[in-house]
């Protein structure tokens, strides 16, 4: 580690052009990196929460599910 030390204090303009590389190079990968917040791919589920209070399952079924799954 000494050596690598002095390796860098002996060679400043080699040191800084090492630290414009780094720099260039993180800036360039910054910019060019794919960003997305959401996935790109489809959903193949579809997940739908109907709330009809006081409505028996079958008047539930008849009235509410049944249209919602023709309209799909």
């Amino acid at each position: 580690m000494k050596r690598l030390l002095e390796f860098f204090v002996n060679n400043p303009l080699l040191t800084w052009i090492i630290v414009f590389c780094v720099v260039a190079l993180g800036l360039f990968g910054l910019t060019h990196i794919n960003r997305s917040f959401l996935p790109n791919g489809r959903e193949k589920t579809i997940i739908i929460d109907v709330a009809y209070p006081g409505a028996s399952p079958l008047e539930m079924e008849e009235g509410v599910t049944l249209k919602i799954e023709n309209q799909l």
